[in-house]
């Protein structure tokens, strides 16, 4: 019999030496040595195959016509040179699926795209044309429908390998063209097919919008908004601190006003973006200028410098000319300004080649500069406007006379002054300038040093100049000027002091040395300007809707917050600051109420209660506590905290995937799945300028309107925690502060932004999801009513709105009729905006109690996560509710279709997915079970794993844990944990109080575990201290030294607490002792990066190991590593081998515990001996039962008998024969211990201890039988009877 000689010198027999019986036996040979095939692998290599086959496909169509007029055998060779880099064949149906969709999917979607660029085509052509394309691509190894129904002597591939010249290339090109025509019926009809499977799903949920209305009507007749105002009606009590802490609205009156206060936040943030997306084009085309040598750096400093020229004059006047008049400074900013425009012009003319950039007129610098302009002069005309006090619409807006005159003198020119020093508590005050800054002082105030350096001192840390600061206006609005409470400066400026302005920092890139740092002062000095002038204008605007919203309460079923002017009047006519007013419900209580200020526009006058007032007014308070000693090394915590969970997240390839692949589930919950189209409209929105800024621009529109729905945050609920942590610790600490500098600076600034503008694509595709679906529901019935959830709605269309059972009402047509379609337009922005915000992932929506877990403790990993998937969920099914109960009956099908979705997402889909992986595969319920309760690591047992492969018998080999996709598994997993909880119970014949109990606490771990278990950076030290992980793996040994001990311990802190995408791992090296004979570190490179790195050497036989020698499967390691997805690979026989060993703990646990009872020098009487033994032999008894459990388990998935018992031997299970026949051996009582016990006088009957032994006996299912329970009960139940026959007069 031949044999084969593989690479590594084996040899196999094999039956002949046919091609084909050699290429099997290599691939058999493979499998043996890397073991069960990977699905992900095989996934990945057909992918790839997938690809080659396209080009073979073409190639050979090609040579194929060329063979048929020459008689020429060019395709042969073609396909022999394919053969050669061919990856191998599929081991896999998904590998064979995945194939073909590559290989005919990708050239499909291809054409269908240029098509569709060059015009429309009807349905047939553009089926044809698909399906000449799945031709052209076709192998000879494709096999096509009907090869499948009709049974054919030979393969075609081995038909065409036969054949030669024109015969084979005529046979070859009706086998394509039959391919072609499969492809084309599949292409015409799969649409059709997919759109009747919709309609006949959509319609069968529509069709119960009717009936759930109903019921829903039925049961939410209640008035709208009791709740929250009987909440609001006290300060006290668990429904307002229930509402304080884990509500939106918090300590404000209700979700209208909060949502007005949010509001004005993004419209801040509006303004901000405009200004961050002109500068960061200007730089990035002044960069390519720079690169293709069209302008050098003298002449880019020019250019910088003209443009802060031009955008802000004053600061040059300012500081060549301080004392000039202040009309002559004007006369010369105008001056200067309208050179600086020019001069702009001319250079860009000559240095920059915008042509060859692609950018056209209106991404000019010169223009975009002045587009800039005019919106900051539209910006002060608006301060202006409303701080008038005649203005119409407006309550007057107190501001501040000097920025008042600022504005209105240096109209055109106006900009707000940045100070670094107030802005980045990184800055470093230059001692130079600093002591002429002092020196200034002390001539211009005439003062002695000492003042001079106290009054410098003070402009550092002045505080707001008004205390009730808002979340939106940042110090340096308030400072005006940076005028001092307190001290020489009071009352005055800086304008007169420029060595004062220039040791403070103040943002002035004429002063800069290279056009970079010069265009970023000026930058900074409009940032600043702009949040200015936009949070001024906002705050107007919102005092204004937050007193109409009061007004209207009535119609909206919104709070009545506000008391009139004279509620506060006093007898002799003078209105109070603060009135204390006795509470109804308790009138031993004193509720106090403020009168707001002229700072409140249109609610100056009026008073509100005292909690309330402050809320509205946003004060601010301490994050951390009083003690600045704890709360300096707190924050330091904070920081390391705030660092590994940046690097667990953003710095993490699999998380940064993860993150995107959970985009769809946000829409799904709502039932909404959304088109292909606006999917890569809300991707495009989001990711625009991450490499590009000039597409910011391009897309403004669009942009803007997401930024002010709150929709576009530049960062999720992960994201947002952990720069919330990390705000709070570089506030204390400037070193901390530095990194996160040296952080933004660096490529890590890239990673950020990736992950951020991936949450935000998450929220824009479900916010344009819902647009669509609302506008054409509301279309589709203009006069039915629509309920209002939009604080901005009510405000703005207050006119047209009505009350109703549900709350705020309007109807569609009343808008259109009165403000037209861009009205209608604005309404429904604005409803799907706070739709999107309450059912999608918004960090700006966490509720206050866990925003202060986040801050304050050093608890939890990413709180913020399940806390909102908690809050989304809610939400959504809400929202369903409210659309249910509306009288529209579109509205009402959304209501249904929603209500669906929540279902679908957090039950259905991935208990249908598990049903479907167990069909495909085999695998059965039972075999899941097993596999989850005695050998799945603790994160998987509640988990929702798909089977995705099995082995002959049906043995589960591969599973996907969907639930590292599905971000609402977590509603699931308590489901899951009190289920299992109930089926062990039973099994174990627990009782019911003890299984209730289980199953209860089961919940509450699975609910709450994210929020109480320690912080990865704590989690990692408290494994160092202990030794081992929670998972129980050794960090360090027993009999290590101290020294070994303490520097394991710091390896494992270092590893746990480096970035994910950090290529090694850090472990102590076992080889041998460094100093002071101490493990040295070991950086032992992952299997990601051995996998990328490895295989572009990989020749031939080659392959890729870990540090254990373990085969890696390339493609498997990498498609895990870019899907997202996480594969788990059961090892029953090594998880068995591991239960064995801590049975044995167990076991040896109890007999010890028993031991030391007869080894106490307290003599004991008999029966506590007696107690104690059964007691220890109930915890063997569990120990040894959990363990048969994992060996009935491991039967049912595979394992032999001769197996297990091999892997009990290597654990030292004592007994396992008897163990593995589920037969109990109770503890031997040693008869040394037990004399010993005696001596020291416990008085026992040695016989006692064998005959409890031997009635111990039992079986090791159900619950732990106690024969002295048992003897108990039957001696009082013969007591009983006695007593009773004494009493009827018997013996």
């Amino acid at each position: 019999m031949p044999t084969i000689t593989f690479a590594d010198g084996s040899s196999s027999y094999i039956p002949d030496k046919k091609p084909e019986t050699i290429a099997e036996a290599k691939r058999r040979y493979e499998l043996s040595r890397k073991g069960e095939v990977s699905v992900l692998g095989d996934v990945a290599r057909q992918g790839v195959r997938g690809l080659q086959k396209i080009g073979e496909g073409l190639a050979t169509t090609v040579t194929s016509g060329i063979d048929l007029f020459a008689d020429t055998d060019l395709t042969k060779d073609v396909t022999e040179y394919y053969q050669s880099i061919d990856p191998g064949e599929a081991e896999t149906t998904a590998g064979e699926v995945t194939r073909y969709m590559v290989q005919f999917g990708l050239p499909g979607f291809g054409v269908a795209g240029v098509l569709s660029r060059y015009g429309k085509m009807g349905k047939i052509n553009s089926a044809l044309a698909g399906g000449l394309v799945d031709g052209a691509v076709a192998t000879d190894d494709v096999v096509t429908l009907a090869d499948t129904f009709i049974t054919k002597s030979e393969s075609d591939q081995d038909r065409l390998a036969r054949l030669e010249g024109a015969e084979a290339a005529q046979a070859r090109l009706l086998d394509r063209l039959e391919v072609a025509g499969e492809g084309a019926a599949f292409i015409l009809g799969l649409p059709l097919a997919g759109k009747l499977a919709l309609s006949i799903g959509g319609t069968a949920v529509d069709s119960l919008a009717p009936a759930a209305s109903y019921a829903t009507k039925a049961l939410t007749s209640g008035k709208s908004g009791e709740l929250q105002k009987t909440a609001f009606d006290s300060n006290t009590g668990m429904a307002s601190n229930l509402k304080k802490y884990f509500t939106f609205a918090s300590e404000r009156p209700d979700n209208f006003t909060a949502q007005t206060m949010a509001t004005k936040t993004f419209q801040v943030k509006a303004a901000q973006e405009a200004v961050d997306a002109t500068f960061d084009t200007i730089t990035n085309t002044t960069q390519k200028a720079v690169n293709q040598g069209t302008i050098n750096q003298t002449n880019a400093l020019a250019l910088s410098r003209n443009i802060e020229d031009f955008m802000f004059p004053r600061i040059r006047v300012d500081f060549q000319s301080p004392n000039m008049k202040a009309v002559d400074k004007i006369r010369e900013a105008r001056k200067l300004q309208k050179q600086a425009e020019q001069n702009i012009k001319d250079l860009e003319n000559r240095y920059i080649n915008y042509n060859s950039m692609g950018l056209g007129e209106g991404l000019k610098i010169s223009t975009l500069l002045k587009n800039n302009r005019d919106v900051f002069d539209t910006y002060s005309q608006n301060v202006l406007n409303y701080s008038d006090e005649g203005a119409d619409g407006f309550m007057h807006l107190f501001i501040p006379e000097e920025v008042r005159d600022a504005i209105v003198t240096n109209a055109g020119l106006y900009g707000t002054r940045a100070y670094k020093a107030m802005l980045d508590n990184t800055f470093t005050i230059n001692p130079e300038f600093q002591a002429k800054a002092i020196k200034e002082i002390q001539e211009t105030f005439g003062v002695s040093k000492g003042e001079a350096e106290n009054a410098f001192s003070g402009l550092l840390n002045p505080g707001p100049k008004n205390k009730n600061s808002f979340a939106f206006e940042t110090d340096q609005m308030f400072l005006q000027g940076l005028n001092s409470d307190s001290g020489i400066l009071k009352g005055r400026t800086l304008t007169n002091l420029p060595e004062t302005r220039r040791a403070l920092g103040e943002s002035a890139g004429y002063l800069e040395g290279d056009w970079k740092s010069a265009l970023n002062n000026t930058k900074l000095t409009a940032s600043v300007t702009s949040q200015r002038l936009s949070a001024l204008t906002a705050k107007a605007e919102m005092f204004n809707s937050l007193k109409q919203l009061d007004d209207i309460a009535d119609k909206t079923g919104g709070v009545k917050f506000l008391k009139p002017k004279e509620f506060g009047m006093s007898q002799d006519g003078k209105f109070l600051n603060e009135v204390p007013v006795s509470n109804p419900n308790n009138p031993r209580e004193q509720i106090l109420f403020k009168r707001f200020n002229e700072d409140a526009g249109a609610l100056a006058g009026s008073y509100a209660r005292a909690d309330v007032h402050d809320a509205l007014m946003d004060a601010v308070s301490d994050q951390v506590g009083n003690s600045s000693i704890l709360r300096r090394y707190y924050t330091g915590f904070l920081g390391i905290k705030a660092a590994s969970q940046y690097g667990k997240t953003v710095l993490s390839p699999g998380a940064q995937v993860r993150n995107f692949t959970s985009i769809p589930f946000f829409s799904l919950l709502n039932g909404n799945l959304g088109s292909t189209g606006r999917f890569v409209d809300a991707v495009g929105t989001s990711f625009s300028g991450l490499f590009d800024p000039k597409k910011r621009i391009l897309k403004a529109d669009k942009i803007n309107e997401v930024i002010e729905e709150g929709i576009l945050q530049r960062g999720g609920a992960n994201l947002g925690e952990i720069k919330e942590i990390a705000r709070a610790a570089s506030n204390e600490f400037s070193t901390l502060a530095k990194m996160g500098k040296a952080k933004d600076a660096s490529s890590m600034k890239l990673f950020e932004k990736a992950y951020g503008m991936t949450d935000d694509a998450g929220r824009v595709f479900g916010y344009l999801n819902e647009k669509e679906r609302f506008l054409q529901a509301v279309l589709k019935e203009p006069d039915s009513f629509i309920p209002i959830d939009a604080s901005k709605n009510l405000v703005k269309f207050s006119d047209l709105v009505e009350a109703g059972k549900g709350g705020a009402r309007i109807k569609p047509s009343d808008i259109i009729n009165k403000y037209g379609e861009e009205g209608l337009e604005s309404f429904v922005r604005g409803e799907m905006g706070e739709v999107a915000a309450n059912t999608i992932q918004n960090y700006k929506r966490v509720v206050p109690g866990v925003g202060s877990v986040i801050r304050n403790s050093p608890f939890g990993n990413f709180v913020a996560f399940p806390a909102e998937i908690i809050r989304n969920t809610s939400n959504a099914v809400s929202r369903s509710i409210r659309e249910l109960a509306s009288d529209s009956k579109e509205l009402q099908k959304i209501g249904m279709r929603r209500l669906t979705g929540a279902v679908a997402t957090t039950t259905a889909l991935p208990t249908g997915l598990v049903a479907l992986g167990s069909a495909l595969t085999g695998v059965t319920k039972e075999k899941i079970d097993a596999y989850k309760r005695s050998f799945a690591a603790p994160w998987d047992r509640t988990a929702s794993l798909i089977p995705i492969a099995s082995d002959k018998d049906g043995n589960p080999t591969q599973f996907i844990n969907f639930s590292y996709m599905n971000p609402y598994d977590y509603l699931k997993r308590p489901v899951t944990r009190v289920m299992q909880e109930v089926a062990n119970g039973n099994r174990d014949e627990e009782s019911l109080t003890k299984i209730m109990f289980d199953g209860t606490s089961g919940i509450v771990q699975e609910m709450f575990q994210p929020f109480v278990e320690p912080a990865f950076s704590l989690q990692a030290f408290n494994d160092a201290i202990r030794g081992e992980t929670s998972t129980g793996k050794k960090i360090w040994g027993v009999s290590d030294t101290l020294g070994d001990k303490v520097a394991k311990g710091m390896y494992h802190i270092s590893d746990q607490v480096l970035p994910t995408v950090t290529p090694f791992r850090i472990q102590p090296d076992i080889s041998g002792k460094g100093a002071l004979g101490i493990s040295p570190p070991e950086m032992v490179s992952k299997n990601f990066p051995r996998a990328v790195f490895g295989s572009t050497n990989k020749k031939g036989e080659d392959k890729i190991t870990d540090r254990m020698g373990n085969v890696i499967d390339v493609e498997e390691t990498l498609m895990q590593a870019f899907t997202g997805l996480k594969v788990v690979k059961p090892q029953v026989d090594r998880s068995l081998r591991y239960r064995g060993f801590e049975a044995n703990d167990a076991i040896r646990d109890a007999t010890n515990t028993f031991n030391r009872l007869l080894r106490s020098n307290d003599p004991k009487t008999a029966e506590q001996l007696l107690q104690g033994y059964m007691g220890q032999n109930e915890n063997r008894f569990r120990a040894l039962r959990d363990l048969y459990t994992a060996i009935e388990d491991a039967r049912t998935l595979g394992m032999s008998e001769q197996q297990i018992k091999e892997k009990l031997k290597d654990a030292k299970v004592a007994n396992y024969e008897m163990v593995m026949r589920g037969i109990f051996k109770p503890i031997t009582v040693s008869p040394d211990l037990l004399r010993e016990a005696r001596m020291k006088g416990t008085q026992v009957n040695p016989a006692v201890f064998p005959v409890a032994e031997q009635r111990l006996r039992q079986d090791l299912e159900g619950a732990f039988i106690n024969p002295l329970q048992i003897d108990r009960s039957r001696a009082a139940q013969v007591l009983r009877e006695e007593e009773e026959k004494k009493l009827t007069g018997g013996t």
